[in-house]
């Protein structure tokens, strides 16, 4: 689709090190796909991010009391995350943040997590 040009990588907190600079380092002249937990959503600044493509969910950890382990469930962020993940987007150059949900859906969404 790209010939080739497009670098895809992961971003999550328990990645080696040096995996993750490969994402966070200044783009070569390839474009780059980040695909990133929310590592990415305050902890760091990915240089160059032009445009932010937002699911609205997140894996977040849940206790379960009658097998006494968390598992990860997936749930809609809110609107206090979906404005940390736009901000991602043009922080050191132009960018836009498309949001995978409706007007309404983003009414609906909590206040903060």
């Amino acid at each position: 689709m790209f010939g080739g040009s497009v670098d895809v990588l992961p971003l999550y907190g328990d990645l080696p090190w040096e995996i993750q600079q490969r994402a966070i380092q200044p783009a070569s002249s390839r474009r780059r796909v980040v695909l990133a937990t929310p590592i990415a959503e305050t902890s760091l600044t990915i240089e160059g991010v032009r445009i932010i493509v937002d699911s609205g969910y997140a894996r977040v950890p849940q206790f379960d009391p009658s097998s006494g382990l968390s598992r990860l469930v997936t749930q809609r962020i809110s609107r206090a995350s979906a404005e940390q993940r736009a901000g991602r987007a043009g922080r050191t150059a132009p960018g836009v943040c498309y949001r995978l949900w409706s007007e309404t859906t983003q009414r609906g969404l909590i206040p903060q997590a």
